[in-house]
């Protein structure tokens, strides 16, 4: 989901350097064939990506409000490049376009953004939408007669565009829910690589149910060789042998097991503070007295 709010943030970015492209575009060559309005939208669409941008960045806002401002977002720009396109192109050339970058976006944004399919259909048919109403709306003001064939026509293309966006994000939600999945370790989940050496990995990891972090190591089965098993059982031995230790100078063991793919793993207390590395690094030498003490 963090992740998620960063796509939102660039495809944000994106859309609004489209947009002021547009304008730019509009004022050199096109401001025959465009009323004030044109220019306008793309200024909205300028400010609602500031707007959004700086919103899924703030920390004040969960990951659940940030992906669902990204929802509303999509929708509203689908419904500004409608309006603009239908605009220019029934102005300059007397009839609506069958495709716009509408489509586009209600295509791509699931492939950007993993989201659960029924929000991505509600929010990608509200996007859709726009095609007929905007053709609607010129009809009302007099620019353009509309009839019920090109309202079907304007419609296919977003209505394509929904379908694929629905299936496409069934297929990538499935496969980000199988993702996670695959970072369990038992009862715990795997947030972020702490260090890696030869045979194994060290990951941050939190519990499901308790709010206890862990630092989970990870021994991968096919580091182990061709004597595999012989290598686990010492693995195991040597955990439940640092389980029975309660000196204050050595790590907790919570857990230990096996995960689904044969990789071993044991949980342990997670320290805060620097390592050895990091305390040279920052600090420069380590006094005697110290380094002794240590």
């Amino acid at each position: 989901m963090a992740k998620a709010r960063t796509r939102i943030a660039g495809l944000a970015g994106i859309l609004g350097a489209l947009s002021v492209t547009a304008i730019l575009l509009t004022v050199l060559f096109y401001r025959d064939y465009v009323d004030a309005a044109v220019p306008l939208h793309h200024l909205l669409s300028v400010g609602l990506a500031l707007a959004v941008i700086v919103t899924v960045r703030s920390k004040l806002i969960s990951d659940t409000t940030a992906l669902s401002v990204g929802l509303v977002y999509e929708v509203f720009m689908c419904w500004i490049v409608t309006f603009s396109a239908h605009q220019v192109e029934v102005v300059a050339f007397g009839r609506p376009p069958e495709v716009t970058w509408a489509s586009m976006i209600i295509v791509i944004y699931p492939m950007v953004v993993p989201l659960p399919p029924g929000r991505l259909l509600v929010a990608s048919f509200l996007g859709a939408i726009s095609a007929p109403v905007s053709m609607l709306v010129l009809d009302f003001r007099g620019l353009y007669a509309v009839t019920i064939d090109e309202l079907i026509g304007v419609s296919i293309s977003p209505a394509f565009a929904v379908v694929l966006a629905y299936f496409g994000a069934r297929m990538i939600y499935a496969i980000s829910l199988d993702v996670s999945r695959a970072r369990r370790m038992g009862a715990y989940r795997l947030e972020s690589r702490i260090g890696a050496g030869g045979m194994g990995e060290v990951w941050r990891a939190s519990h499901s149910l308790l709010a206890r972090p862990a630092a989970i190591k990870l021994i991968a089965s096919q580091h182990l060789g061709d004597n595999a098993h012989a290598m686990l059982t010492r693995f195991e031995q040597e955990v439940q042998a640092t389980a029975l230790l309660r000196s204050p100078h050595t790590i907790d063991v919570y857990d230990y097991g096996r995960s689904d793919d044969g990789s071993f793993y044991y949980v342990m207390e997670l320290l805060d503070g620097l390592d050895l590395q990091e305390l040279v690094c920052e600090h420069g030498p380590v006094p005697a007295s110290r380094a002794v003490y240590i």
